[in-house]
């Protein structure tokens, strides 16, 4: 390799590492951004607004314009078929990469996911180019973005701090940066970073398809090291490292050389079926044991997986029509199909009745409850495709000392500054003392009424209520809709708290406990739920000598307009909390309960039969007497204004209470102060 041919490589590699990082932060960003400003729009159209809109409200046309624009962009990949082949392909599609980028990190309604749309619909034509021309260098760009992506996420303890308005300085220089590199190599290299490999490749439909799925994996499970130590019950700080390692791995030339060679002992008809059955085995694995096991099935699994992105632009012969536009357009159709699946998984229970011939698609998506296995599942079968088509081309070649130097150094780097990353903060401890707060909060997973996300909001509101122990409900660990953060861990890293999180629904979603006070029990059961799944949590904390039992549930929702559902739904509560109040008698035999805090939201009234029964047996409700609207925690603008959210004492005097008029969440926080003197 010549200085001339290794500097443009250089240079290419630094623009395609740009484009593949700023692609996978677009497509994280529109999942979560879509889902939050069309649900924004349908709570207005609700609930009405007033003019000026309320903080975070979006409207429905702007949500609409906001669905075009993204449906646009997925669509532009067509025109992929006048410019894959030319030079300027590379320049064009960085620059709009480049320019869709900054308006993201705005991040305000319309202009974020305008932004967004332009840095799919650039780098579809960028993939495009890539896969005409080089097609070895295809899944190069993915895993350098990919890398990157990790890394950034562990800064932000699993949020992406690139995407706040404070980066934009920086943004707009990397931005400005991938342009002129874009130019430069455009103007005095021809547009050739090196020697095609290739005169005809491509992508075909299958290829389209596995690309969909792979990218969908890697923002719901694969690519998120929270999500994978949730899956397998293991530490983040732990998975961390080790993932963004075996995502950098398949940049050494070594290791995709060792897969060609286990391949090779499999014959040609099922190397396919093989991979596909191997890859699906460890991602069972992952998500039915829990451990050690569990984290290195799922991280080997994303490394072989990974390796599946050097199957997608192949060679084709010059008889074979060019769809590689048509392609790329399939691959958002599936990434797109594979989220509303999973949506689903969590959501099934809130689906609506549809009329006329949709009656049976109600009962499709309900029945999407417990599915999360299977839509991944679903995702590796159609990323396996391109290897069940290509029978007798293994891509996994050994290549030059310079390129194994690089993907050694890539890997080892990622490790390090992800482990540096992610080292657990020192927890602000508070014990021996005689007082302390109890707070409960359900946080809407991470949203507003409003569907604004803002976590630091919610982390200020925590911290104002000086909450030594804070119940929240509706967390999200991980799921796309809530741009795949880790909410619980986040908060508490943010106020210096330690967390224990218990997954209810699938497993990135559920109850959490932060806390100051030592925490020597953390265990969890879920509850009968003929709706959403719930559960109770419990955590014991040893803020004195001796111990303070704390639960934290979640009751079902009652939302039926029908009186004969309503009902279902009533006694589906009721069975919940005598589960609750019986796991309490578990816990404590003999009849002799200790110090016990019972929190979280019952989704009821005070009016209630649940209030009733919680008094019979011996609870006691600090919030008792303070007037309704000073008590209520769930307010729909003036006109409803609901007390959903309890914390019941058991053996406990409590001094203080509380409820903070914060709207970062759709429901306001409750904090009791208690004497544990007495």
């Amino acid at each position: 390799m010549g200085r001339r041919e290794a500097f443009w490589r250089a240079g290419w590699l630094l623009e395609a590492g740009l484009v593949g990082w700023f692609f996978v932060q677009a497509l994280r960003f529109l999942l979560g951004a879509l889902y939050a400003h069309v649900s924004s729009a349908d709570i207005v159209l609700r609930l009405g607004v007033s003019d000026p809109p309320p903080p975070g409200a979006v409207l429905p046309e702007v949500a609409q314009a906001e669905v075009v624009a993204v449906v646009v962009a997925a669509l532009m990949p067509v025109l992929a078929f006048l410019l894959a082949r030319r030079p300027v392909a590379f320049a064009l599609g960085a620059a709009a990469v480049a320019m869709g980028r900054v308006f993201m990190t705005l991040n305000e309604p319309f202009t974020g996911v305008l932004g967004a749309a332009i840095v799919v619909a650039g780098a579809g034509l960028y993939l495009a180019a890539v896969a005409r021309q080089f097609p070895a260098r295809f899944a190069v760009l993915l895993v350098i973005g990919l890398t990157l992506d990790q890394i950034v996420r562990a800064y932000g303890q699993t949020m992406d701090i690139t995407w706040s308005e404070a980066f934009l300085p920086i943004q707009t220089a990397l931005s400005v940066a991938l342009a002129l590199i874009a130019v430069i190599r455009l103007v005095f290299s021809g547009g050739a970073p090196f020697r095609a490999v290739a005169s005809y490749s491509g992508i075909a439909l299958g290829g389209g398809l596995a690309l969909g799925a792979y990218l969908f994996l890697q923002c719901a499970l694969l690519g998120l090291a929270n999500a994978v130590a949730h899956w397998s019950r293991t530490d983040y700080a732990m998975v961390a490292p080790w993932l963004a390692a075996a995502t950098a791995l398949t940049l050494v030339p070594e290791a995709r050389d060792l897969a060609r060679r286990l391949l090779t002992l499999v014959d040609a008809h099922w190397r396919g079926w093989f991979w596909l059955v191997l890859i699906s085995l460890l991602v069972v694995i992952g998500a039915r044991f829990s451990g050690a096991v569990a984290a290195v099935a799922l991280i080997v699994a994303q490394f072989l997986l990974t390796l599946n992105l050097w199957w997608i632009a192949r060679p084709v012969s010059k008889e074979e029509r060019d769809i590689t536009g048509l392609a790329l357009v399939a691959a958002f159709v599936i990434l797109a199909l594979l989220f509303s699946a999973d949506f689903f998984t969590y959501e099934y229970a809130f689906v609506r009745d549809f009329g006329g011939g949709l009656a049976g698609l109600s009962h499709l998506l309900r029945a999407m409850r417990g599915m999360g296995l299977g839509v991944m599942l679903v995702g590796v079968a159609l990323a396996a495709i391109p290897m069940m088509d290509a029978r007798r081309r293994i891509p996994w070649q050994r290549a030059a000392v310079v390129e194994t130097l690089a993907g050694v150094g890539s890997v080892f780097a990622s490790a390090i500054l992800v482990t540096l990353a992610v080292l657990p903060p020192v927890v602000a401890r508070t014990d021996n003392t005689d007082r302390m707060r109890v707070a409960t909060y359900n946080i809407h997973g991470g949203y507003s009424l409003y569907f604004d996300y803002n976590l630091a909001e919610m982390a200020n509101t925590i911290w104002e209520s000086g909450a030594d122990v804070v119940l929240l409900q509706e967390v999200d660990a991980g799921r796309l809709v809530s741009f795949g953060v880790d909410q619980a861990l986040w908060l508490g890293r943010r106020l210096g708290m330690e967390v224990r999180f218990f997954p209810t629904n699938e497993s990135l979603q559920g109850l959490a406990v932060l806390s100051r006070i030592p925490i020597t029990l953390a265990t969890g059961t879920l509850l009968t739920s003929q709706g959403m799944q719930t559960g109770v949590q419990r955590v014991q904390v040893r803020p004195d000598e001796g111990v303070l039992d704390v639960y934290n549930t979640w009751l079902g929702l009652l939302y039926a307009r029908e009186s004969s559902v309503l009902e279902l739904q009533q006694q589906d509560q009721w069975l919940q909390l005598q589960e609750v109040l019986a796991l309490i008698g578990t816990d404590h035999p003999g009849g002799v309960v200790g110090r016990v805090i019972l929190g979280g939201t019952f989704n009821n009234t005070p009016d209630s039969a649940l209030y009733e029964r919680l008094v019979e047996v011996g609870f006691s409700d600090p919030f008792d007497g303070l007037a309704a609207d000073r008590a209520a925690t769930l307010l729909r603008g003036e006109a409803i204004q609901l007390r959903f959210d309890y914390l019941w004492l058991r053996n406990v005097l409590p001094t203080g209470r509380g409820v903070l008029a914060r709207d970062a969440s759709d429901h306001r926080l409750a904090v009791v102060e208690i004497d544990l003197s007495k």
